[in-house]
């Protein structure tokens, strides 16, 4: 089980995942999107939308919202990991912008993930 932790083109490589699952019959039982998009327009993303019906919790957090969006607001935090995955088991992937996937490690240290248990990859210059 796969916790994904991304931002940006980040999406990218875990919707390849995820893809690559359903095709091979597996769902994703138990794994999580946490998706940080800047804007709420960026939030909804083809096919990525849908994988909550495949086991796959999506939580989408946007920075800047407008006054109607129903979800988190801000950034991926330890706390907001810890409220939607157990964070003592599976694998956790980040990947996006190298700011944010510096973040990104600062939360998997602050919840005690091994590096064992990671998995990264950044867009873009460092």
């Amino acid at each position: 089980m796969i916790r994904f932790l991304v931002g940006g083109v980040g999406i990218t490589p875990a919707r390849s995942i995820l893809r690559d699952a359903v095709q091979r019959g597996r769902t994703g039982r138990g794994g999580a999107l946490l998706r940080q998009s800047r804007f709420e327009l960026h939030a909804v993303h083809r096919g990525v939308r849908g994988d909550g019906d495949r086991g796959v919790k999506v939580v989408s957090i946007v920075e800047h919202p407008d006054e109607t969006w129903p979800g988190p607001v801000g950034f991926i935090t330890a706390d907001l990991v810890r409220q939607h995955v157990d964070p003592v088991v599976g694998m956790f992937f980040t990947s996006g912008p190298p700011v944010m996937v510096t973040a990104m490690e600062r939360v998997l240290d602050e919840l005690g993930i091994p590096e064992e248990r990671r998995m990264v990859e950044r867009f873009g210059p460092a």
